[in-house]
C-alpha cells in the first residue's frame, strides 16, 4: 500500500491491490470510478495509514488535522474579541461576534445556528464589518422581507446604503436589495449587478437544483464575490437536501461520492437512485465545520440569551389593501371623535366646570368601550384574511422547530388553523371538555409526532405547562399585554431548558401590527404596564 496526497484534488489517495480493497473502504476512503483510486479529504482517516506514507505526506496529515481542529473550534465558538462597527445603543452578543468573525474570514459561509439566535443580525454584522461590501442582495421568504428591512434599518451602520424591497411592481435601485425566492427568476438583470455579497435566508428553500427559484438564485450567487447562507433547519438529518447548497458555497464534493457516503445512496428496485437516507453524519458535520459552517445551539449560549426573545413578523399586505384601508379609515374616524372629546375635557378643566368635566370624561370612557367592541369586529375580519399567510408561516417554522405553540382569539380562526394541521396538532378552546383538555396537553408534551398546540389565548393562556416547545406564535393578540405574557409563560416555565422565541404574526400596517409593537414595548419596559389595556391613543403612536 502507498498513501499519497493529490494537490489538484486536495485529497489523500491510497494505492492498494484489488485483494485489499475492503481495507480503505472500511476505513472511510471513497472509490473514484473515473480516476480508479481510493481517496479521502479527511486527515483523520488518512492518519490510520501513516505507516504507508512518505514523510511529506505525514507532515501534510498533521498540518490538515491542526487546521481542521482550529476551524471546527471556530465553527462552534461562542465568543470573540473582534471589534465590529455597530449602531449606537446596540451591541452584538458574544456568540454573534464569533459568527460574524467566522463569516468575515471566508468568501462562503453557512450560518446554521438554531432558530432565535440572531442569524439575521450576524449577516448584517458582515455588512458592517466588511468595508468591501458595497452592493448586497438579500433573498428570503416573502413573509420575511419586511422583517429584514426593519432589522437593516436598525443595525446597518453605513446610512448611505439605501435599502429597497423588490416585489412584482416595484424594483427601485439601492445598495441593499431585498427580494423573495418566489419572484427572483423574473429579474434577469440581477445577474448583471455587481453584488459584493449575497445573503440567502432560509436557504433550504433552494435544496433542489430543478426549481426555478433555485436556478435563478444560484445563478446570481455564482457571480457574487461573497456568499452567506442562513438556515436553522436540522439539515444534517437530510444530507441529500444539502448538496446543491454546498455546491453553491464551493464545497469540494462530487454528487455520487457525497450521496453514497452521507445519504446512503443506492439503486432501488425500480432502477432509480434512492438518496433519502443518512449516514456518517458526524463526519459530515466535522467537514462542514472545518470548511464553511458555523452552528451553535440555544443550550450552548443560554447564559447570553434573554429568557424571552420577541419578534414582530410583519407580513406583506399583498392582496389585503382593502382590509388595511378599512382599518385605517376606522381609526381615523375614531381618532377625530376622541380629539373632540379631549378638547371638551381640556376646556372644562380650564373653566373649572366640574360637571362638564366629569361628563366629558365619562363620554370618553364610554366611547372607548364601544370603540373597542366595534374594533374587535374589524380585527376579526383581518384575522380571517391572515389565516392563509399564517398557515404558510407555520409550515415554514415547522421545518426547523420540532414543536410550536400557536395562539389566536376567534374560534373560526382557530378552527381554520387546526384544519390545516390536524394530523399533527391538538386544539384547545373554551369549549374543550376538561378530560380532553388534559389529554391534549399530555399528547403535545409527550408525543414527538404532535407538532402543534393550537389554542385560544383565554383557554390556554393560564394554568397549563407546554414546555415541550420553546416557540410561540401569536396569530391574533389580546388588548392587554399581561394576558399575552401569561400565554407566553405556558412555554416559559420550570422545566424549560431553552430561551423562548415569541413571534407576533401581523400584516404590515394593520391594527394588530400596531398593537404587537406596543405590547413588545410595554413588555420590555415596565411590568406595571402589562395589566393596563392598550388604548386607541397608544395605537395611533405607531
Amino acid at each position: 500500500m502507498l498513501l499519497t496526497y493529490n494537490n489538484e484534488f486536495l485529497s489523500f489517495e491510497l494505492i492498494c491491490s484489488f485483494e485489499d480493497k475492503d481495507v480503505p473502504k472500511n476505513a472511510g476512503f471513497k472509490w473514484n470510478t473515473h480516476r480508479k483510486v481510493w481517496w479521502t479529504h479527511n486527515p483523520n482517516i488518512a492518519s490510520e495509514f501513516l505507516q504507508y506514507a512518505t514523510s511529506d505526506v505525514i507532515i501534510k496529515v498533521d498540518e490538515l488535522k491542526s487546521q481542521n481542529k482550529s476551524a471546527v473550534d471556530k465553527s462552534s465558538a461562542v465568543k470573540s474579541d473582534i471589534v465590529i462597527p455597530k449602531p449606537e445603543g446596540l451591541d452584538y452578543m458574544p456568540f454573534q461576534k464569533a459568527g460574524i468573525e467566522y463569516a468575515l474570514n471566508r468568501s462562503d459561509t453557512l450560518i446554521a445556528d438554531e432558530m432565535g439566535l440572531g442569524k439575521t443580525i450576524q449577516a448584517i454584522g458582515v455588512i458592517n464589518g466588511d468595508e468591501d461590501v458595497r452592493k448586497v442582495l438579500i433573498v428570503c421568504p416573502a413573509s420575511m422581507k419586511l422583517v429584514w428591512k426593519s432589522e437593516l434599518e436598525k443595525w446597518v451602520v453605513n446610512k448611505d446604503l439605501r435599502i429597497v424591497v423588490w416585489d412584482s411592481k416595484n424594483q427601485a435601485d439601492g445598495e441593499i436589495i431585498i427580494i423573495n425566492y418566489d419572484i427572483i427568476a423574473r429579474f434577469k438583470e440581477l445577474c448583471k449587478m455587481p453584488f459584493s455579497l449575497i445573503i440567502g435566508d432560509e436557504i433550504h428553500y433552494c435544496k433542489s437544483n430543478k426549481a426555478k427559484r433555485s436556478k435563478a438564485f444560484y445563478k446570481v450567487a455564482k457571480i457574487s464575490k461573497k456568499r452567506v447562507y442562513l438556515t436553522g433547519t436540522p439539515i444534517l438529518n437530510r444530507p441529500a437536501e444539502l448538496f446543491y447548497i454546498l455546491k453553491s458555497l464551493n464545497f469540494p464534493i462530487h454528487w455520487q461520492d457525497y450521496m453514497s457516503r452521507y445519504a446512503n445512496a443506492h439503486i432501488d428496485e425500480r432502477g432509480f437512485w434512492n438518496i433519502k437516507g443518512a449516514s456518517h453524519l458526524d463526519e459530515l458535520q466535522e467537514k462542514l465545520r472545518g470548511h464553511l459552517m458555523v452552528r451553535r445551539l440555544k443550550k450552548d449560549v443560554l447564559k447570553e440569551l434573554p429568557d424571552k426573545i420577541r419578534q414582530v413578523i410583519e407580513l406583506p399586505d399583498d392582496g389585503l389593501k382593502k382590509t388595511i384601508t378599512a382599518e385605517e379609515k376606522y381609526l381615523k374616524e375614531k381618532r377625530a371623535i376622541i380629539k373632540e372629546i379631549k378638547t371638551k375635557i381640556k376646556q372644562a378643566k380650564q373653566t373649572d366646570d366640574k360637571e362638564e368635566y366629569n361628563n366629558a370624561v365619562k363620554e370618553l370612557r364610554e366611547f372607548n368601550f364601544s370603540s373597542f367592541s366595534d374594533l374587535s369586529k374589524v380585527r376579526h375580519l383581518t384575522a380571517l384574511k391572515k389565516v392563509p399567510f399564517a398557515i404558510e408561516h407555520i409550515k415554514e417554522t415547522l421545518v426547523s422547530e420540532s414543536k410550536v405553540v400557536v395562539f389566536a382569539h376567534h374560534r373560526d380562526v382557530l378552527d381554520s388553523l387546526y384544519e390545516a394541521f390536524k394530523d399533527k396538532a391538538v386544539l384547545l378552546t373554551g369549549d374543550t371538555p376538561a378530560d380532553v383538555r388534559k389529554d391534549n396537553i399530555d399528547h403535545f408534551q409527550t408525543d414527538p409526532n404532535c407538532k402543534l398546540f393550537i389554542s385560544s389565548i383565554k383557554a390556554g393562556g393560564i394554568g397549563i405547562t407546554l414546555t415541550a416547545s420553546s416557540m410561540v406564535i401569536f396569530v391574533e393578540l389580546d388588548w392587554t399585554p399581561a394576558i399575552i405574557s401569561q400565554a407566553e409563560d405556558r412555554c416559559h416555565r420550570i422545566g424549560q431548558e431553552n430561551a423562548v422565541l415569541i413571534q407576533h404574526l401581523v400584516i404590515n400596517g394593520s391594527i394588530d401590527s400596531k398593537i404587537a409593537k406596543m405590547c413588545v414595548r410595554k413588555q420590555a419596559v415596565i411590568t406595571q404596564a402589562l395589566d393596563k389595556p392598550i388604548t386607541l391613543d397608544e395605537i395611533e403612536e405607531f
